[in-house]
């Protein structure tokens, strides 16, 4: 494995020295093969945290839509081993970069309500049988963490996503709010 910490260290060089005129293409998959191995060899690879945090940063910034799955996955990996700093502009980044699912284990770590329902509907990538089902779950555990009623801010969330809900299920809909936001979006208008 002394040849893969060669080439991981070949390939951050040509990243760091080339930047310019690497293609972008090349530089995202880069990153993603380093981010993924990274954590797979420890014992080989040793990369400093602010290495490991402009890795992510770059895995999180690149706006080629195509890559998104891959570069999120690779954050995934990173992650596992790296713990970054300034998680506040991380966050922000992942956000962007629409990292959904990363985001949501974090908010869901964290009990942030708010934040985990509005990834379920702004991810474009998920059915709505899905997203029905874990705006529920969502809703249910904030019903929970607040004396048994839904809290204000998520009532005006769904209330705010009542056209992607109806264009998906109407009575799903109807169920949805009937059993957590019954006379909610009259509250937030």
């Amino acid at each position: 494995e002394i040849s893969r910490r060669m080439i991981v260290k070949i390939l951050m060089d040509i990243a760091a020295t080339c930047n310019t005129s690497l293609r972008p293409a090349d530089s995202t998959f880069i990153n993603i093969f380093v981010a993924r191995n990274v954590p797979k060899y420890p014992q080989y690879i040793h990369i400093g945290p602010s290495s490991l945090q402009n890795l992510l940063v770059s895995l999180a910034s690149d706006t080629d839509d195509s890559t998104r799955e891959d570069r999120q996955l690779a954050a995934e990996f990173l992650l596992s081993v790296y713990t970054p700093h300034d998680s506040e502009m991380i966050v922000q980044l992942f956000e962007g970069a629409r990292f959904y699912r990363i985001l949501r284990s974090w908010y869901r770590h964290d009990s942030q309500w708010r934040s985990l329902l509005l990834t379920y509907i702004h991810d474009s990538d998920l059915d709505g049988v899905t997203v029905f089902q874990n705006v529920e779950e969502t809703l249910q555990k904030a019903l929970r963490a607040n004396a048994g009623s839904v809290p204000d801010d998520l009532v005006k969330i769904l209330s705010q996503s009542i056209p992607l809900f109806i264009e998906t299920n109407i009575p799903r809909t109807a169920r949805l709010f009937d059993k957590f936001a019954p006379r909610g979006y009259q509250q937030t208008q």
